[in-house]
């Protein structure tokens, strides 16, 4: 697969600090006793109410998309899965024969397990067929299709809300904030570029660069809830909304606001006192004129290689030198960073 359009190198320093968990879980691998299955005495009901559940998502997603420009039309919509309690779906089952499982959400105190699930609108009839298949027996005389189907409780059209990934509560779909768009590549190859131009369109700011996690192609744009669920009708419609940490979320803005920030920190700044410590950075240089750095710097940079400038042609001592955006208060220095310990290393 090409590269993306909009895609960009890893940061150099990366922290982490939560537990890893994943993000699109699936079932269990073959080989397992699998899931316990509901009986239905009725298999003909169930079948026909999770039929008409599919074919209302289609029709409302075909009418949503007829408003889209043609460009910018997806091949099929998202829907919903909903598991009965304490009975899991078969995720494996729901990414495969041409659907595309987005994501899904584990049961909870309060919710029941689902799943989202992108479906071409040339595969709804074959995914119908499938789930009406439940009704008839096997020649072991079980039902058909029994562990895709048996648990499933309700299909629905996806809406944003569902979407959301994160454990906190959606935000209001009123407030404009900045969202963390998570593509997959195999349903929406032009997310991005859509994006961008809907954002030009709409008037919302979007990230300058996406990056590439995993499978998935990640950015972020600020507007609304109501206008982003826009995206779901076109060709950019994500397979995972979440809320942007605070470093993530300054890496996505634009510039202007990114000058704004640096202004804003530069004015909380307190030099540190003369006799405060001096911390020793041996890496690529330093950009001593910057708003956040120079404060700190005791006189000039200089370099400890002879016939080498400590100007800073990689960024990564810049970087080392940082200072944090976090918070509104003064922002005093506990240390220096001292004239001759700033070198211009050739990585």
């Amino acid at each position: 697969m090409p590269e993306p359009e909009s895609s960009a190198r890893l940061s150099p320093h990366l922290i982490v600090p939560w537990e890893a968990a994943t993000l699109t879980p699936r079932s269990e691998a073959p080989g397992g006793s699998g899931p316990d299955l509901v009986q239905h005495t009725d298999r003909q009901g169930h079948a026909d109410a999770l039929v008409d559940g599919l074919e209302k998502a289609r029709r409302e997603a075909t009418q949503l998309v007829q408003q889209t420009p043609e460009d910018r039309q997806p091949d099929g919509f998202a829907v919903r899965i909903e598991a009965a309690r304490d009975h899991p779906l078969s995720l494996e089952r729901l990414d495969a024969s041409g659907l595309t499982l987005m994501s899904s959400h584990p049961q909870t105190e309060n919710t029941q397990q689902d799943a989202l699930v992108w479906i071409p609108f040339d595969k709804v009839a074959s995914f119908s067929q499938r789930i009406a298949d439940f009704t008839d027996d096997t020649t072991r005389g079980n039902p058909k299709q029994a562990v895709l189907v048996a648990n499933m409780e309700q299909v629905q059209r996806a809406l944003l809300e569902h979407l959301w990934q994160e454990r906190q509560g959606m935000p209001p779909l009123d407030d404009e904030r900045w969202w963390e768009l998570w593509f997959d590549p195999r349903i929406s190859p032009a997310a991005v570029t859509t994006l961008r131009a809907l954002a030009e369109e709409r008037h919302w700011r979007v990230s300058e660069r996406a990056i590439r996690v995993g499978e998935r192609l990640v950015a972020h744009v600020a507007t609304t809830g109501n206008e982003l669920a826009f995206l779901l009708a076109t060709n950019a419609c994500p397979a995972e909304i979440r809320s942007p940490t605070f470093a993530e979320g300054l890496y996505a803005v634009d510039r202007e606001f990114r000058v704004d920030l640096v202004k804003d920190l530069a004015a909380r700044i307190e030099p540190a006192a003369p006799e405060a410590p001096a911390v020793c950075i041996l890496d690529t240089g330093i950009a001593q004129e910057h708003a956040l750095l120079k404060p700190a710097l005791h006189e000039r940079a200089y370099s400890v290689l002879p016939g080498s400038t400590p100007a800073d042609r990689i960024g990564h001592g810049t970087q080392m030198a940082g200072s944090p955006f976090s918070g509104t208060s003064p922002q005093p220095l506990k240390h220096k960073v001292p004239s001759s310990s700033v070198t211009a290393l050739n990585p």
